[in-house]
């Protein structure tokens, strides 16, 4: 930390020289802004000290260490003012991180004899000396250690001399402790983007000095910006000035141009964006939150998630809200709840996503039903889409703050309802063991078959109504076709259709669940969709024999339509059928045709696909010369 903490001078014996850190206003100098200026709590902490009774405090907070220490520093300016009892005026803070804090048992006498010293010096005076003690873990007796139980008798004697004060700094308050003497519990603020952002002005100038660099303030607000959205949000100060750090000495490394000797090289946000890059395997392009095309994205959508134009445009319209920010909201980053019928696009909307925002799928995560005999959400299994590696909850949302977790027919995650609603309210999640873990970075999809029932009723209305259309119908339901020419064509805008199923979603679903996220309705694939899906499928094909066989696939017309009517008609036998079931008569049209040229050394390159002469089935060609036909690559 730069300059919140001095050498501890003579006056205190050789064990805090060693193990604490002297804090020292001075830190910051005479600036009028600094982190935690006029801190709400400041007041009440000082009422606590100068009691007579019950003047050791709590101090129940999840800060890391660094925060801590400009918390702590930032109220010793606050004792510099006029109206601060006599008793702390200009007092002084030793810091000890307990959790780090190594002793061996052959050095217990020395340390005993400190703590007496120490106290000895302290019998003349009336200042008081405060010890900030972080991770306290001797206040239990659970697995104590012999080093902790000398500690705590050590501290025990600290804490019963009249001008000594005790601040235990711990972010598990409820924790029964062992001390012979009362301690006040005080919840600590969380920080806001002022306090954290004036911490990170004050520790620029030892990160400017250490890599001979200078760092913009705009600079400094695109850390903790892109910190925030990708990297840990616990510790989110130490985090921004890791990002910082090594940005800044990535730039030291560098050769430069300027020919003046003192002249010092700009922290840019190129540099920056390059560092994070590496670390969260997103490439930097994709990275400045503020500069996202969502007309690309929705295009993209569009084009992957056939048949879903409604579903797509309502997606890429939260996506861009949630980016904006303008208004605040204290749930995750973004939610949303897909409705509609299995097969319908809703999980490969959700993969498409995390490939349009992060430029590849590894923070795609698919949260596994089997493991729901647990007492905790945050224990759940997810499933990452990239390896199919499983994780908790707890490792994901630890590690990977952005990730888009998809929840696959929510209906089935009874028991765990109060958690989804602490997640969707507040942003958080709190375990039994009171630990909390934050969401407001994470995309939260949800998606449920309740109300399929429905659109499939509508569907089938509109396009018996139009069968004589070639108009798509999700250009029926979205209605963007001109008014004038399709005045009397029925449609159903994404608001008629939610309001559809709405009956069904809340028999089924808790309130909570679609008052809080925007509801996204899918609907069965159009004849239009299908046979786009069909020729998709025919392209995959045609590249795949083409890199494995050096076939070329080609195909007649009419293969699209009879494919089309195959998944039709196997979706309205069995609801719960995809469209690669429905294809199996063309995969294995495909594979009689290899095999039959399999001992062939002179097969002809290109395979021909096509109906026979009753159109009812599939059959192929081999043919060596090149003719007029639908290429599948």
């Amino acid at each position: 930390m730069s300059e919140t903490s001095t050498v501890i001078t003579p006056f205190f014996p050789s064990f805090f020289t060693k193990h604490g850190k002297l804090l020292s206003h001075h830190a910051f100098h005479m600036q009028s802004l600094y982190p935690f200026k006029e801190h709400a709590q400041f007041d009440e902490v000082i009422d606590i000290l100068i009691r007579k009774q019950c003047h050791h405090v709590i101090i129940n907070t999840d800060f890391s260490p660094s925060l801590q220490i400009t918390w702590l520093t930032s109220f010793l300016k606050q004792l510099t003012h006029d109206n601060t009892p006599t008793c702390l005026r200009d007092t002084k803070i030793i810091y000890i991180n307990l959790e780090t804090l190594s002793i061996n048992e052959a050095d217990f006498k020395s340390i005993e004899d400190d703590f007496s010293n120490l106290l000895n010096e302290l019998t003349e005076t009336r200042k008081y000396l405060l010890f900030a003690l972080a991770s306290p873990a001797w206040l239990t007796k659970k697995k104590e250690t012999i080093q902790q139980t000398f500690l705590r008798t050590q501290f025990e004697r600290i804490a019963t001399h009249p001008t000594c004060r005790l601040l235990l700094l711990t972010a598990n308050s409820k924790k029964k402790h062992y001390l012979p003497y009362h301690f006040y519990v005080l919840k600590l603020a969380q920080p806001d983007e002022n306090d954290l952002l004036l911490a990170l002005r004050h520790e620029r100038e030892s990160l400017e000095q250490h890599h001979h660099v200078l760092i913009p303030d705009e600079i400094l607000q695109l850390a903790y910006v892109l910190s925030k959205r990708y990297l840990s949000a616990q510790h989110l100060l130490d985090k921004t000035l890791l990002l910082l750090d090594s940005s800044a000495a990535r730039l030291s490394q560098q050769p430069h141009v300027d020919n003046q000797a003192d002249s010092k090289p700009i922290l840019t946000t190129a540099m920056l964006m390059n560092t994070l890059s590496t670390w969260v395997r997103i490439p930097a392009t994709h990275l400045q939150i503020n500069q996202a095309k969502f007309t690309d994205i929705t295009h993209h959508i569009h084009q992957s998630i056939l048949g879903q134009e409604a579903a797509a445009s309502l997606v890429s319209q939260a996506l861009q809200q949630a980016y904006a920010q303008l208004f605040p909201k204290p749930g995750p980053f973004c939610s949303f709840l897909f409705a509609g019928p299995e097969h319908t696009g809703k999980k490969t909307m959700a993969l498409n996503l995390a490939e349009q925002l992060f430029k590849q799928p590894h923070a795609f995560y698919l949260a596994e039903t089997f493991s729901l005999n647990l007492n905790s959400l945050i224990g759940l299994k997810l499933r990452r889409h990239t390896d199919n590696v499983c994780f908790t909850l707890q490792e994901v949302i630890s590690t990977t703050p952005y990730a888009l977790i998809l929840f696959e027919n929510i209906e089935r995650f009874p028991g765990l309802q109060a958690e989804l609603h602490e997640i969707l309210t507040t942003g958080y999640l709190h375990d039994t063991k009171g630990h909390r873990y934050d969401f407001h970075q994470s995309i939260l999809i949800f998606s449920t078959c309740i109300g399929s029932h429905r659109l499939t009723e509508l569907t089938r209305s509109l396009s018996n109504e139009n069968e004589t259309d070639d108009m798509d119908l999700m250009q029926l339901i979205m209605h963007e076709a001109a008014h004038s020419t399709f005045d009397s064509t029925p449609y159903y805008t994404p608001k008629d259709l939610i309001a559809e199923i709405m009956p069904e979603i809340n028999a089924h679903l808790p309130t909570f669940l679609y008052q809080q996220i925007p509801i996204i309705p899918f609907l069965p694939l159009s004849r239009s969709a299908l046979e786009n899906l069909v020729r998709l499928k025919l392209k995959s094909l045609g590249k795949m024999l083409d890199n494995r066989f050096n076939i070329e696939l080609s195909y007649a017309p009419e293969v699209v339509r009879y494919l089309a009517n195959e998944i039709t008609f196997a979706q309205e036998k069995e609801t719960n059928v995809d469209a690669d079931k429905s294809l199996e008569p063309l995969y294995i049209t495909i594979e009689q045709a290899i095999f039959s040229q399999a001992e062939n050394k002179h097969r002809p390159q290109q395979l021909f696909l096509q109906l026979n002469e009753t159109g009812q089935l599939l059959k192929y060609d081999w043919l060596n010369v090149s003719t007029i036909r639908h290429h599948a690559s």
